[in-house]
């Protein structure tokens, strides 16, 4: 049974007029989004969520949102939410990955080389994947495994930023 979508999930959350912009934050964020995957790790309450709805905010480019919770540590549940959040940021995005996850019982890294053709062959525009509250889903054993399938396989226009409270064990050079 399809899961509902709750849009607040993948919403941007809104800019308050009283939130404190941190300008070198922000243009450490602008210089690195070249990268494929950017980590911004630190305790709870320390603003992770407004700087990059802040950020967001700055960006010329398409951003799509997740708000990770408990529920996404079992991996088909993050697969449709990453894909939910892709199409609220682009509405003509198709994915054939959340129909076919009952049927399809392969690896985390099967699963993220999937979606990851699936956005080079739909999405040409560059854009960032913003997945907040990572640390609540990391240590689900096929989280790290698809993550790193996933990052090794995006296409260049497309771009992870990881927020959580701490650094998670993805391999970051490969």
């Amino acid at each position: 049974m399809p899961r509902p979508i709750r849009f607040v999930k993948y919403a941007i959350p809104a800019r308050s007029p009283d939130l404190l912009r941190r300008p070198r934050l922000l243009d450490f964020l602008h210089e690195n989004l070249h990268r494929k995957l950017i980590l911004v790790a630190a305790a709870a309450g320390y603003g992770k969520t407004s700087l990059l709805a802040d950020f967001a905010d700055d960006l010329d480019s398409p951003v799509a949102w997740c708000r990770l919770d408990d529920s996404d540590r079992d991996l088909s549940a993050l697969v449709v939410d990453v894909v939910n959040a892709l199409q609220q940021a682009f509405p003509a995005f198709q994915s054939a990955l959340p129909s076919l996850l009952a049927e399809v019982r392969g690896s985390p890294e099967q699963l993220a080389s999937m979606l990851a053709r699936e956005i080079e062959s739909a999405l040409d525009e560059y854009f960032v994947l913003v997945l907040d509250d990572f640390h609540l889903i990391e240590d689900a054993s096929p989280i790290i495994p698809f993550m790193d399938a996933l990052l090794a396989n995006l296409p260049e226009q497309a771009h992870i930023i990881v927020a959580g409270r701490a650094i998670p064990a993805l391999r970051l050079a490969t």
